[in-house]
């Protein structure tokens, strides 16, 4: 259709989503071209690196180090993913050890900067008083910002991700974090944190939030030239959301508007300052400064 706008889209198929990717739900003058990879976190890297998509979810740890390095990305305070992350952590059944003595193990985790990494170290820290600079963190990927520096106690381990599980039923590592890629019906593994869905629900009660790990961005140029359109895309989003099924414990996992996401954004912030993700404190405005300026 002539004048139609296409945006080049990464979006993975989650199921509050799925009417959006099917067409069944969408704007008129506006198709999004869902070219990005199947696994969504595979295109985060060429976004922020390279402006590859117009528009896709990113992993909130990324954003705010795109915000540091001055990437032209502006995020959205549309939740597209996010979970309580206590049962990410796991290690081997016969190496169990209390999460309160991870100072001094090795922790694999796909990236250092992986969003789920870092909520799981806030967790430790916060939880089980476990100083993520007293663990050694390997990692088989490079973050995504190229400007980036891991810290000193950070090593690579020279292996893909896919062999995580190898590393730690090896025992080259004490417990591991993983994220979509969780391993599941695997008896010799075990969440280290006991009882993490008491735990996580716990932790929840006391901090009224879910810890996001993807929300929606768009590039700047994009938002710039048809802020109409980025309007209507989050309406579009949120009217997905809240069609979406509920699970039964009452929790809303898909939190959109900016006071919905500040608390998880703020701790974010917190954790990533902590951990050496970011060099300094972020302000709210900072991150969604652009976005509330587009939206109002």
């Amino acid at each position: 259709m002539t004048g139609e706008l296409v945006l080049r889209t990464n979006l993975g198929d989650h199921s509050p989503f799925a009417s959006i990717k099917a067409g069944a739900l969408g704007l008129a003058g506006m198709r999004l071209d869902f070219c990005g990879p199947k696994s969504p976190p595979s295109g985060f890297k060429d976004m922020v690196r390279n402006g590859a998509y117009d528009l896709g979810e990113l992993a909130l740890g990324t954003y705010l180090q795109a915000v540091i390095y001055h990437k032209p990305i502006i995020l959205l305070p549309v939740t597209i993913t996010a979970r309580l992350q206590h049962a990410m952590v796991v290690c081997r059944r016969d190496r169990r050890f209390d999460p309160a003595q991870a100072a001094g193990k090795r922790i694999g985790v796909r990236s250092y900067t992986q969003t789920t990494g870092i909520w799981v170290r806030g967790i430790l820290d916060e939880t089980y008083g476990v100083d993520p600079g007293d663990v050694t963190w390997v990692v088989t990927e490079e973050a995504h910002l190229a400007e980036y520096v891991d810290p000193d106690n950070v090593q690579r381990a020279g292996v893909a991700n896919d062999q995580m599980l190898s590393l730690l039923m090896d025992g080259k590592i004490d417990a591991a974090v993983f994220g979509a890629d969780l391993p599941r019906d695997q008896p010799d593994i075990v969440p280290l944190i006991p009882s993490p869905d008491a735990a996580a629900r716990d932790w929840y009660d006391r901090h009224g939030y879910v810890p996001i790990n993807h929300m929606l961005a768009i590039r700047r140029d994009v938002a710039d030239r048809h802020p109409k359109q980025v309007h209507d895309l989050y309406r579009l989003f949120a009217q997905a959301a809240v069609a979406a099924p509920k699970g039964d414990d009452g929790i809303d996992y898909l939190p959109f508007g900016f006071e919905a996401v500040r608390a998880p954004v703020e701790a974010m912030i917190s954790h990533a300052v902590r951990q050496k993700i970011i060099p300094r404190h972020l302000s709210f405005d900072e991150v969604f400064g652009e976005a509330e300026r587009l939206l109002a």
